[in-house]
């Protein structure tokens, strides 16, 4: 169970990184411009900024040692964790088996990667979780709706998802 202080850390954390991606941007931006047109404002201008992303790449890993975190790949592995915790903590997956599927729509959409064609599935696996989350992701219906604009299977067939609550945080931040 995630705990409060847990999503305190893990927002910080995306904000600390937002902050010098926000720097990052501002130098590739600049630096396109100086590749562009080469002239010697350009440069300098670059130069610059590269020093500022220098310097907010130092700054986010200080902050992010002062909140438990070595680098940001552990911080990254942490996102990744609680995402996949607080989508078992909204969702309910189930899998009813595709004998029978009167559409077997999956062929279509993922072809021999389709639940259809794997004889041995029995059930909703721990590796399917971060493509669930993807999958909800990219939903324009969401939540609200029970995201039935990305749903595949068919009522009573292969996956169904059920909504238990709201996401506490984002999901698909990264």
């Amino acid at each position: 169970m995630i705990e409060q202080k847990d999503i305190d850390r893990l927002l910080d954390g995306r904000k600390i990184i937002d902050s010098c991606r926000s720097v990052a941007t501002e130098y590739r931006d600049k630096a396109s411009i100086s590749i562009d047109s080469k002239l010697s404002a350009d440069i300098a201008a670059t130069k610059e900024a590269y020093q500022a992303r220098e310097e907010a790449i130092k700054k986010m890993n200080k902050e992010l040692a002062k909140i438990g975190f070595a680098s940001q790949d552990e911080f990254f592995k942490f996102n990744q964790q609680l995402i996949i915790e607080e989508y078992k903590r909204c969702v309910d997956i189930s899998f009813f088996g595709c004998k029978g599927c009167p559409t077997e729509k999956c062929r279509i959409v993922y072809g021999k990667s389709a639940c259809v064609f794997n004889s041995t599935l029995s059930g909703v696996e721990e590796k399917m979780f971060p493509f669930f989350i993807s999958l909800h992701t990219k939903s324009i219906d969401g939540a609200d709706k029970n995201f039935a604009d990305i749903k595949v299977c068919p009522n009573g067939y292969g996956f169904q998802w059920k909504i238990n609550d709201k996401e506490r945080f984002n999901l698909g931040w990264r």
